[in-house]
């Protein structure tokens, strides 16, 4: 049997497979990563009737991250359920535009 260290593939360094990141994508990610807390925590927040406080990560999750769908569609029912359908309709919207394949924001838009 002969040894595939001199295969092309075998012989690439862990750089060349898999190039550092930058700095600014390495941001992106902690940014994406801390929303995906957030938005755990307000859903939780608003699972349990404490819609101040789901807000409020909602708000820090969009901060970070201002055209994640399920962000924007997770503060539309937080303002829908503190009776700002207005502003619900608004964001449902956004996050469509955002991400047209968002179904549930597409389905809370026409229930």
């Amino acid at each position: 049997m002969t040894s595939d260290s001199n295969h092309p593939v075998n012989s690439l360094s862990d750089t060349e497979v898999n190039p550092p990141l930058s700095p600014r994508h390495i941001q992106l990610q902690v940014h994406q990563q801390t929303a995906t807390i957030l938005l755990s925590k307000a859903v939780l927040f608003a699972d349990s009737g404490n819609l101040l406080r789901a807000e409020a990560c909602c708000t820090q999750a969009l901060l970070r991250t201002p055209k994640n769908a399920d962000a924007l569609t997770l503060m539309a029912r937080i303002k829908h359920l503190g009776n700002s359908t207005a502003q619900a309709v608004e964001l449902l919207v956004k996050a469509l535009q955002n991400d047209n394949n968002h179904g549930f924001a597409g389905h809370q838009l026409i229930t």
